[in-house]
């Protein structure tokens, strides 16, 4: 082990995803429910945080993102340049100022900070039901791909450039996870993207005779 070290609050924290830089740090981004620095804001919900650390394991930065609402990061990723982009959900306001409630029970968010923490763009979208970004991840061509969960339905977006504050380059459904479904994760391998996660058996379509036999869920894995 080269080494080890903890991030946490006098709250409760937790991380969800991490991904490396190109200097050969890491980016960790999760939740917490007290303030992680002394300009953080905090009311006791929900906040989502993301921790950049050195090749050697000394922490270079601590980010919570400033708002009231209850929000957490579920994904994060570094583009060639150093730039953190995370994504997760928000919810009963906005994630940043200009932002928009889109009406659900929870909102889509994505926010992109530089290697110092400062928050460089953000965007909240979703629908009328609930939404998250559940995955992220960056193309060798500079662009971000984002995998949502958008009222029950999974959804795959490419930003071009990494720019999330522009409209997506494309946008692909690949439809209704069903109860317990989920988006577990997705990489990018030159000109594929992959993703995988959850689906309830009850949305795939079957023989009686296989039906017998299935589960309540299954892991899958598409290919966009």
């Amino acid at each position: 082990m080269a080494w080890q070290n903890l991030v946490g609050s006098a709250g409760t924290a937790a991380g969800f995803s991490m991904a490396l830089d190109p200097a050969g740090g890491v980016a960790i981004a999760g939740t917490s429910t007290a303030n992680m620095t002394t300009t953080s804001i905090g009311t006791g919900n929900n906040d989502s945080f993301v921790a950049l650390y050195d090749s050697q394991g000394t922490q270079s930065c601590v980010k919570q993102i400033p708002t009231l609402a209850a929000n957490q990061a579920n994904a994060v990723s570094v583009d060639a340049s150093g730039n953190i982009t995370i994504g997760g959900s928000v919810s009963g306001g906005v994630v940043g100022a200009g932002q928009v409630r889109q009406g659900g029970t929870s909102d889509a968010y994505l926010v992109t900070l530089n290697h110092k923490g400062k928050i460089l763009a953000e965007n909240q979208f979703g629908t009328t039901g609930a939404d998250q970004v559940s995955a992220t991840a960056f193309g060798s061509d500079g662009s971000l791909y984002v995998a949502s969960t958008q009222n029950g339905e999974a959804v795959i977006a490419k930003y071009a450039g990494g720019d999330i504050t522009a409209a997506p380059l494309w946008t692909q459904n690949l439809g209704a996870l069903q109860a317990g479904g989920g988006i577990g994760g997705l990489t990018v391998s030159g000109n594929q993207l992959y993703v995988s996660g959850t689906i309830s058996t009850a949305g795939v379509e079957r023989t009686p005779a296989a039906a017998s036999k299935a589960k309540n869920t299954t892991a899958t894995t598409a290919k966009a």
